[in-house]
């Protein structure tokens, strides 16, 4: 988030890391937040999460290898949610993400990634588009609600067929 000086701040979710790392974190300013004990659980993380961040611009970085094939667009989902304007990895992963639309794809070069994190911070505009786009994303086709109506007609049809 930025402040009306044009300070960029940095918050961390969840995780634990060396003393050492965390020092430095703080000396940078950045804030770290980790859920309730309890609250680790999907469903009620999710509540945790969006009732208490407040991003404008959120990050989604992947390695492409075995491993991260096989994870999900979970994030695409999450930082839509909260309204966040996403930088993602291009992996396979966020292969639904439209570039522009639901956020802003970057290879893995750090001047890719600088690119895209400088686009969104200094075009409102932009930014604020793809955070509403996103979020219109989500509501209209990916949450249970959006989805019962179109795949239980298509399953009645096909068990009727």
């Amino acid at each position: 988030a930025t402040d009306a000086e044009g300070f960029i701040g940095s918050t961390m979710i969840g995780g634990s890391l060396a003393p050492d790392v965390n020092a430095e974190l703080e000396r940078l300013g950045a804030i770290w937040l980790s859920p309730p004990p309890g609250d680790d659980e999907y469903p009620s993380f999710m509540l945790w999460f969006t009732s208490r961040v407040r991003w404008e611009i959120a990050i989604a970085p992947l390695r492409d290898d075995a491993f991260n094939a096989c994870k999900s667009d979970l994030k695409l989902l999450d930082y839509s949610a909260i309204g966040a304007a996403t930088v993602f990895s291009r992996v396979r992963a966020y292969d639904t993400v439209s570039h522009l639309e639901h956020g802003l794809i970057a290879d893995s070069s750090p001047a890719e990634w600088n690119s895209a994190l400088m686009t969104l911070a200094t075009d409102d505009a932009l930014r604020q588009r793809i955070a509403r786009k996103a979020s219109q994303y989500l509501y209209d086709h990916r949450t249970l609600a959006s989805r019962t109506n179109k795949d239980l007609g298509q399953a009645i049809r096909d068990v009727m067929n």
